[in-house]
């Protein structure tokens, strides 16, 4: 589930990073372009949903991500394409910026989020 899937999530379990590429290639076909297959070759923990009303600072200074509901094993590119598909005009902008500075984007990157973001 999450901004890259749908409201209605994926509707399966993906096993691995193979599993995965069948489905994005097939939603992309709907749009009619692109394909992924052997884009995702490494997968990482991903939020997927960091905004600002998800991180909690205690008072002993620990800080707290919370609402994992959309986390999951993907390509570290994900978490990028999330953060990049916020508009100027959310609240979290700034944050989503922020972030995608610290995290960095590789050629490679960019050719996978122009067909992530496809809209």
């Amino acid at each position: 589930m999450g901004g890259l899937f749908s409201i209605y999530g994926a509707g399966k379990t993906f096993e691995c990073a193979t599993d995965m590429e069948p489905w994005f290639n097939q939603k992309l076909r709907i749009v009619g372009t692109g394909d992924v297959t052997g884009c995702f070759d490494e997968l990482v923990m991903c939020h997927m949903n960091l905004s600002l009303r998800n991180f909690l600072l205690e008072k002993a200074g620990r800080l707290w991500i919370l609402d994992w509901a959309w986390a999951g094993f993907f390509p570290p590119t994900f978490e990028i394409a999330s953060l990049s598909h916020k508009r100027a005009d959310h609240p979290d902008f700034g944050l989503a910026q922020d972030l995608l500075r610290e995290l960095g984007k590789s050629s490679a990157d960019e050719e996978l989020l122009s067909l992530l973001l496809v809209e």
